[in-house]
């Protein structure tokens, strides 16, 4: 469901866990199971989906296709 997920920015990657920068924090979170199959990864300056737990590691969901970049 979209209304759980959020749309941050990569910031940074520090082995497994990625910092998505949402608004002006830093939030750490780790790739969901689902890009297990995928061998591309996110990178820095992607756009990513991602389910915020507050209280925990968050997931990313998703890469979302940045449209202005072609």
């Amino acid at each position: 469901m979209l209304l759980d997920k959020r749309l941050g920015v990569i910031e940074a990657v520090d082995g497994d866990v990625y910092y998505v920068k949402f608004w002006e924090l830093s939030i750490p979170a780790r790739l969901s199971k689902d890009f297990e199959k995928y061998s591309v990864r996110p990178k820095t300056g992607d756009d990513v989906l991602f389910l915020w737990k507050r209280s925990g590691i968050s997931e990313i969901t998703s890469v979302c296709k940045n449209m202005l970049e072609e």
